[in-house]
């Protein structure tokens, strides 16, 4: 099946829509004076959207969604450049397209920079399959060069994913155990993540990010080049601040479980990585839409180890 055609709606509205996402991980403490300034996947994501974004939420009290202005756009940089206001946390930014307030559809750009647990920043650029029709893996090799000047790079990955609004959780739920199961090259649809990021690595993807702390506990970028070579498709660049970028195939997979698509290479690599990923931290602390640990625990503790060693 068609990955577009995984699109669902109600009373008009696009609730719930494929997309490739980049999802940026870092563990760095910006409330400090040195702080890097980390707003790269911010800047490259508005070179290319901006004129397409037409909703926001820019704090976290924040109960409906606002239509987008100039100075909306500029708030999650001046939040950036203030020392006392990072020392704080929870600065957050979702801007997304859609026709109306309750719509929420790809291109969207989430950034949340918690204190919560150890200090952390997540970011998630979820780009509309046409746009990758269009660019493929040119354009978000673009992206990635330009998110990741600057920014403090923990992990992260490049794969298939949804962009869904979580206020129609009760008709969405039902859709995402099926589809995650079948197809695991579908990556977590929410946020959760970000909470045990800090642990370690929190999944694989067509392209998966490390920064130079993980390439270090694999042993150095050489050793790591040699422990992949084997896997099919795989290629590995440096990063100029130690990280890597390793990539299967040109172009992301779904997978599919019906036909006995495992995804083996992407099997293959989290073998390999397995060392820099805490297991109990993701069991225990990473919820997944649809598979809610109190209902389905086996079914989500197998759906987060897809791709690695139980």
């Amino acid at each position: 099946m068609n990955f577009s055609e995984y699109t669902l709606q109600k009373d008009g509205i696009v609730i719930c829509e494929p997309c490739v996402c980049v999802t940026l991980f870092s563990d760095i403490d910006l409330g400090v004076p040195e702080a890097p300034e980390m707003l790269g996947p911010y800047r490259a994501f508005l070179e290319l959207f901006q004129d397409q974004l037409d909703y926001c939420v820019l704090d976290g009290d924040q109960a409906r969604a606002k239509a987008i202005t100039a100075d909306h756009l500029q708030n999650l940089p001046r939040e950036m450049q203030d020392l006392k206001r990072r020392k704080q946390g929870g600065v957050i930014a979702l801007l997304r397209h859609g026709c109306t307030r309750q719509e929420r559809r790809a291109p969207t750009f989430e950034f949340d920079y918690s204190k919560i647990g150890k200090p952390h920043t997540y970011v998630r650029a979820c780009f509309p399959l046409t746009w990758f029709d269009q660019h493929g893996l040119e354009g978000i090799e673009q992206y990635l060069k330009k998110s990741l000047n600057g920014f403090a790079l923990q992990s992260g990955y490049v794969g298939y994913c949804f962009v869904y609004n979580e206020n129609f959780d009760r008709e969405v739920d039902p859709y995402f155990p099926h589809w995650l199961q079948r197809h695991p090259g579908i990556m977590c649809p929410s946020g959760a993540q970000e909470v045990v990021s800090i642990h370690g690595l929190t999944d694989i993807g067509w392209i998966t990010l490390l920064g130079k702390d993980m390439v270090e506990k694999m042993g150095g970028a050489i050793s790591l080049a040699s422990a992949i070579a084997h896997i099919p498709g795989i290629t590995i660049d440096e990063l100029s601040n130690g990280g890597t970028i390793i990539r299967i195939g040109n172009n992301p997979a779904l997978g599919d479980t019906h036909n006995g698509d495992t995804l083996e290479a992407y099997r293959a690599l989290g073998k390999v990585l397995n060392p820099i990923r805490n297991r109990n931290a993701v069991t225990t602390g990473m919820s997944v839409p649809g598979m809610r640990d109190r209902d389905y625990p086996d079914m989500r503790a197998k759906w987060l180890d897809r791709f690695f060693p139980e």
